[in-house]
């Protein structure tokens, strides 16, 4: 068995580079309990693994991070969104915009990609009362909630040990609601999303889905990808692929309100969305965002990483459905389990 996974890292390395990396156990870290600067913190797996997140954060601004299975999504995920890709056309009623602003969430299909987006923490409920699909009650509810646990768990320990600060006065200062404590009279919420990319999904590289780019947030937790892509920027300059599958490895890295809180001393991560090939890419991920990015005023304030639906964009989805529906692409159940290991 030592053997098998010998050879396993090293396949990992010549095809993705990602095995050189430091990956760092995030359950060393006591759940539910929020730290304070002064307390002392010498358990040895508490210390290893905050120095490596510190260098991390200090060199490239992000890092790999081990995951329990029930983490991993259910691979009808995978299928559930692929088809919601192919037929859309009843989007809109699964959809709910914040009023006053132009943040959509539940579900919409934009620039080659079919999103669902919620608000978590006490505002899940908004999102469930305009959307019932399936697919959201049964998979990405019961994610979100998860992650937002994960998230609470990490920051809670991480934000005094880095940032030098409690978790309520970083919060305050960068206006960084989840980060305000737990419970309902907080108005804490981090933004979670799982993404299905097509091949119509281009941005204005034609060889990439999502142009590089910074994160406008404070932290995010990716949990999983169901085909290559996702690539960060390493400490050499070096484009990284990140792990694929049910490999139990995920990403965790700043956003630009992590690295400005930091005063200088972390970078935001850099990261981009290579091309998708026809059997399409599910990614998961969850982002403890700052208030502007759901409370944005107008779409001119939205990221432009991604292309908006041009006509090229919107031919170019109708052409993979098409093949789809004439069995020229492969059936889902052909890239559900890509990556994975025994």
């Amino acid at each position: 068995m030592a053997r098998f996974c010998v050879f396993l890292c090293i396949i990992a390395v010549v095809a993705t580079d990602w095995c050189e990396q430091s990956i760092v156990d995030l359950y060393v870290f006591p759940c539910n309990m929020e730290m304070k600067p002064d307390e002392d913190c010498t358990t040895p797996k508490i210390v290893d693994a905050v120095a490596t997140i510190d260098r991390a954060f200090k060199e490239q601004g992000w890092v790999l991070v081990s995951l329990r299975y029930h983490h991993i999504p259910d691979p009808s995920l995978n299928s559930r969104m692929y088809d919601l890709a192919l037929n859309d056309k009843h989007a809109q009623q699964y959809s709910y915009t914040v009023p006053g602003t132009s943040t959509v969430l539940g579900y919409e299909h934009i620039g080659g990609r079919s999103v669902y987006r919620l608000r978590t923490g006490k505002y899940i409920g908004e999102t469930i009362g305009s959307v019932r699909a399936r697919t959201f009650r049964d998979n990405i509810i019961p994610m979100a909630m998860d992650l937002d646990d994960m998230l609470w768990d990490v920051s809670s320990w991480l934000v005094p040990l880095l940032w030098k600060t409690s978790a309520h006065a970083l919060a305050v200062e960068h206006d960084i609601p989840f980060l305000m404590g737990r419970g309902a009279e907080h108005d804490a919420y981090a933004l979670f999303r799982a993404a299905f990319y097509t091949p119509a999904a281009r941005s204005a590289d034609e060889h990439l889905a999502v142009m590089a780019h910074y994160d406008p947030g404070f932290l995010s937790i990716g949990i999983w990808q169901s085909a290559a892509g996702l690539q960060f920027l390493d400490a050499d300059g070096r484009w990284m692929e990140m792990p694929v599958g049910n490999q139990q490895i995920g990403i965790m890295w700043l956003g630009k309100a992590g690295a400005v809180a930091s005063k200088g001393r972390y970078k935001a991560a850099l990261h981009r969305v290579g091309a998708v090939g026809d059997g399409g890419r599910l990614a998961v991920w969850s982002e403890i965002c700052t208030r502007e990015q759901v409370f944005r005023a107008s779409t001119d304030d939205a990221p432009t990483n991604v292309q908006p639906e041009s006509e090229e964009a919107k031919q170019a989805l109708a052409d993979w459905r098409e093949r789809v529906r004439t069995g020229v692409v492969p059936d889902v159940q052909w890239f559900i389990g890509a990556g994975t290991s025994s």
